[in-house]
């Protein structure tokens, strides 16, 4: 029988907030919103998959079955909701067969009901190349350097908007990076500097967060999975000083999680965060399309309503991702 692995609390709370941010964005509420939370909210879904994996003794870590059980999480998901949605769209309206098209090959655009799906698979491919270049490059520097060269290879191809890539790879490139950024927080979180940052006051940590901020908005449009990255070494300092910070705070907060529930069911969804990820631009179009019908230029009803939607969606997705924890608890009981 496989030991069940502990899971990391703050973690779980970290991707539950990344999950919200991302509803917001397809919800919309407004420009400079999304203008802000594109600046870092999907790099720090990399660089948690970095820290996580860096919590690992790397010498255990065979690449097969490395490989063999991020299929089982992500691949199997993927492809469950992938052909699950594009069966809803055919049963709405008519068939047609380019969503499914979409799935097996570039599928940043023209999947059913959204393209939320593109980061399992970039997320898998940056997660088996960093594997790869830990395990095969053992010379720290030399591994730094060959990151490197990956991320800037994502850039590059990045500018080449009519080149099709499948399975998000260039984004994969990209965030390659941010793993390794992961990573190298949890290994060197006892070295001088990373002790330093812990220890901040909170009205330092405060002013970094607002100049932060600043920055992100400073910078021209960010969106991972369109490959816009504004002013790039820009980009790269707003998304890593944003995701270390965010790490910091949330290991503060762990200690109150419990003692608020609102706090527990965020972490809840981050625990559950595939299911949100594949179903959330699902959900809003179906309270768009047929419940919340009724059009207003009342700036105050727009956002009453967008509101109405994401509690909305929150609460049917932790009820989807409720049932779906039982039956999978059922089929690994009667194994």
């Amino acid at each position: 029988m496989i030991k069940q692995k502990e899971r990391i609390i703050y973690l779980d709370f970290y991707k539950g907030i990344g999950i919200i941010l991302m509803i917001m964005g397809h919800i919309g509420f407004g420009d400079l919103f999304d203008h802000f939370i594109h600046g870092f909210h999907m790099p720090i879904f990399f660089y948690i998959s970095g820290y996580l994996y860096a919590q690992k003794d790397v010498e255990i870590i065979s690449i097969r079955s490395y490989v063999m059980r991020r299929v089982n999480t992500l691949v199997i998901p993927y492809l469950f909701w992938g052909i699950s949605l594009f069966g809803v769209r055919c049963f709405m309206y008519e068939i047609n067969i380019e969503p499914l098209r979409h799935l097996f090959w570039d599928n940043t655009t023209g999947l059913a009901f959204g393209c939320s799906l593109w980061f399992i698979t970039a997320l898998l491919i940056a997660e088996i190349t960093h594997l790869f270049i830990d395990k095969k490059v053992r010379n720290e520097y030399a591994r730094g350097i060959t990151i490197l060269s990956i991320v800037i290879i994502g850039h590059l191809v990045s500018l080449q908007k009519e080149m099709v890539i499948p399975f998000a790879c260039k984004q994969a490139f990209v965030g390659v990076g941010f793993i390794y950024a992961g990573v190298m927080t949890k290994r060197k979180e006892n070295t001088e500097l990373f002790q330093r940052i812990k220890a901040l006051k909170i009205w330092e940590k405060v002013f970094i967060g607002i100049g932060i901020s600043c920055t992100i908005m400073l910078n021209g449009y960010v969106n991972m999975r369109i490959n816009m990255y504004g002013i790039i070494p820009l980009f790269w300092t707003n998304a890593i000083v944003a995701a270390i910070c965010g790490l910091y705070l949330f290991q503060y907060i762990e200690k109150y999680i419990y003692k608020f529930k609102i706090l527990e069911v965020i972490k809840n969804i981050g625990k559950n965060s595939i299911v949100y990820l594949a179903l959330n631009e699902f959900m809003i179009f179906i309270q768009n399309e047929y419940i919340y019908v009724w059009k207003t230029q009342n700036m105050f009803e727009k956002i009453l309503i967008k509101l109405v939607i994401l509690v909305g969606t929150l609460m049917i997705l932790y009820l989807c991702s409720y049932i779906l924890n039982n039956i999978k608890k059922k089929i690994v009981l009667k194994k």
